[in-house]
């Protein structure tokens, strides 16, 4: 794919899923209502040496030491992963990158995705990251609990357990990660099985994590289930949200859950729901307790810490510079930003898609609003 489709497409992609889930019950995600994505975003690319400016010249210095795309891509973990950086274009104009420099970044983040997923934008409402020789093999190896073979009270209460579980570690992912939740999880498939079945596999990873003291109560750091439904139709979207046409748990019929990925030890059911209900507990008594300014702090560290890997290969910290968290302290965020957003709330669907796309569009130097 051409460079210019590259980004059409992103954007278009970017603008129908942002108005799509604004759409949706819920949507009104932490760290909102202290603040917006956006006024976070504003410390990712405003300050001098910012993020998106060390992530550009780290992707750089890689490349000098002859690291390809796909080596560079993997270091990311996961693709979702890496399409939560994409959120930052919306500033790449006011960074202190050029125009070109911008859009080359942007170009590599998307082609990045493209090495870990052949629909970069999930344009078939499938995310398949696996072959199929490796989904025969995992399932090969993995003891599912098979719901069509207990007695209906039993796979009841299963099928609630998992329930309480992806609805329990998709909150962790937000306490740590924010409203970019799949900074913690890919969630991937749905791989097509025999007699109608289909095969969808969550896998929550960096849960013990070096930007907050509470996760490093949670046993877990790697979470993987792999569960089975039939009947029930899955889509997946670019940001690596899941919808369905109605309830899920309910199609279920096979579940194996491991800590530690597909070759881990089994997790029981009771014992995680236990532990995810200890740590939910912890991290909203932790959170509670900071101010704005200090939430702003772990917002722009979370997205620090997606690029962690690659400042270990480079033998450099992770961490934020000293100068953007004192920016961060002394820089409010400009009214602006957020008067942009709500001028668009108040027109008509098509303008709306039509503004957004501008807005994260690297090669629109000015927006016209």
């Amino acid at each position: 794919m051409q460079e210019g489709e590259l980004l059409d497409k992103f954007t278009s992609t970017i603008a129908r899923a942002l108005l799509d889930v604004s759409e949706e019950p819920g949507w009104y995600l932490w760290p909102m209502p202290i603040f917006h994505p956006t006024e976070g975003n504003f410390y990712l690319y405003a300050p001098e040496r910012s993020f998106v400016v060390d992530l550009f010249h780290h992707i750089k210095e890689l490349e000098k030491r002859n690291l390809k795309d796909e080596e560079i891509a993997r270091l990311f973990k996961n693709p979702s992963r890496i399409a939560t950086l994409t959120f930052t274009f919306e500033g790449l104009r006011h960074s202190k990158l050029t125009k070109q420099q911008g859009i080359e970044l942007a170009i590599k983040i998307l082609r990045y995705i493209g090495r870990l997923r052949k629909d970069i934008f999930c344009e078939g409402k499938h995310n398949i990251i696996w072959t199929p020789e490796k989904v025969e093999k995992t399932l090969d190896q993995s003891p599912l609990i098979d719901l069509e073979r207990v007695s209906k009270t039993q796979a009841t209460q299963i099928r609630g357990r998992v329930g309480k579980i992806n609805a329990g570690l998709w909150l962790l992912c937000e306490y740590l990660y924010f409203a970019h939740h799949s900074i913690g999880h890919e969630f991937h498939g749905p791989y097509q099985l025999a007699n109608g079945k289909i095969l969808v596999v969550r896998d929550y990873y960096d849960l013990q994590n070096e930007i907050w003291n509470f996760s490093k109560d949670f046993p877990f750091n790697q979470i993987t289930s792999l569960e089975i439904y039939k009947g029930l139709e899955i889509h997946f979207d670019f940001f690596n949200r899941i919808r369905s046409t109605t309830q899920t748990p309910p199609f279920l019929t096979g579940i194996c859950v491991r800590k530690g990925g597909v070759n881990g030890e089994i997790i029981e059911l009771e014992e995680l729901l236990s532990a995810i209900s200890t740590i939910a507990r912890e991290a909203g008594e932790y959170v509670k307790e900071l101010g704005k300014a200090e939430l702003l702090k772990k917002y722009v560290e979370a997205h620090y810490y997606i690029r962690k890997p690659l400042t270990d290969k480079l033998e450099v910290d992770w961490h934020p510079p000293v100068p953007v968290y004192d920016f961060i302290e002394n820089v409010p965020p400009p009214k602006e930003l957020m008067e942009a957003f709500r001028k668009m709330g108040s027109l008509p669907r098509e303008q709306q898609i039509a503004g957004c796309k501008l807005i994260f569009d690297p090669r629109i130097e000015k927006l016209p609003f």
